[in-house]
């Protein structure tokens, strides 16, 4: 098995180099990685529903799919995050604890009480610490997780506590968890650098690990698909499933109420409504958002085409634009 610690604590270039170094058949790797503030959402998930957009937005948090399903997880860089892919696939379904045995045992060797708790997260106390997702294909499995070390809780909860918004989706959810940080069940303490040296340690000692460093190729073609794939709304968004959402805002000069369906990320159908004063006839002004990707800056533009001073009397296109892609 080959390690590697990424380079990087970009979202976008990690979850590209998981994808790259899976498709590197016949080979096993260990993969050391951390992530500057990020959500990164299942692959089943409707980001929409995961994210606290106006939170995510103002505070610069990346937003990333990844290839496995599960529940979307904040990461900093007070997380540790490793990646296994492996020459095998479980039978009869996803098999956690092959890894996550080894995790447990690390914690344990620094005196945190470490257990395994349900189909794929790690607990103290009943408190989680971790959560972990796998893709099996073509005979590999790619098993990830993240440790919350010493990672900003309150910041956690922010960017995936979703505001009120009534929705509609089949998509799967993520279940807000008690969550707690390692670092405070230390016998010694140590900082995020020094235990990730120490999980490294540990997992070269009980799989006899050889390390692995990037090549420029490796690099280039890491970042190539990082830059066509995972950094792009597409990805991202796009890839949502099907949902209706339903969003309402009082405004100085009356109430906006939107109703709209959204498929592969874009506006299937949409109606505004509310005891508002329009300047435009909105019947046709939401025909012309209709099929539109669920993009700010798109539909601003699409309003400002329609109507250059404002579609509602009191409501700016930007402030319209911004509730119906919040």
């Amino acid at each position: 098995m080959l390690y590697i610690k990424s380079p990087s604590n970009d979202a976008y270039f990690n979850m590209a180099l998981e994808e790259y170094f899976f498709g590197r058949a016949d080979e096993e790797f260990f993969i050391l990685w951390q992530n500057k503030n990020a959500v990164v959402v299942g692959r089943h998930q409707n980001t929409v529903e995961e994210i606290n957009a106006a939170y995510v937005i103002e505070r610069g948090v990346s937003v990333v799919r990844r290839l496995s399903g599960g529940g979307a997880m904040y990461q900093d860089l007070g997380n540790v995050n490793y990646t296994f892919i492996v020459n095998r696939e479980a039978d009869g379904g996803l098999d956690f604890s092959l890894f996550t045995e080894a995790v447990v045992a690390a914690l344990r060797a620094l005196g945190a009480p470490a257990e395994a708790g349900g189909r794929n997260d790690l607990l103290i106390e009943g408190r989680k610490i971790s959560g972990a997702s796998q893709f099996a294909q073509r005979g590999r499995t790619l098993h990830h997780g993240t440790l919350l070390f010493d990672s900003d809780l309150g910041f956690l909860s922010g960017a995936l506590n979703v505001p009120p918004q009534k929705l509609e989706s089949k998509s799967v959810k993520s279940v807000a968890s008690r969550v707690v940080n390692v670092r405070g069940y230390l016998e010694n303490d140590m900082d995020v650098r020094e235990f990730a040296e120490f999980l490294r340690g540990y997992i070269f000692e009980r799989y006899g690990l050889m390390e692995y460093v990037l090549t420029s190729t490796d690099t280039a073609e890491i970042e190539r698909l990082a830059q066509e794939k995972y950094s792009t709304w597409e990805w991202n968004y796009g890839e949502s499933p099907e949902y209706s959402l339903r969003r309402e805002r009082r405004f100085a000069s009356g109430t906006v109420s939107v109703r709209m369906r959204v498929g592969e990320g874009r506006i299937g159908s949409l109606q505004i409504y509310g005891d508002f004063f329009a300047r435009s006839d909105m019947d046709a002004l939401c025909r012309a958002l209709t099929g539109l990707p669920l993009r700010r800056e798109k539909i601003e533009a699409t309003l400002d085409a329609a109507a250059p001073e404002s579609c509602i009397h009191g409501v700016s296109n930007a402030e319209l634009a911004e509730l119906i892609a919040e």
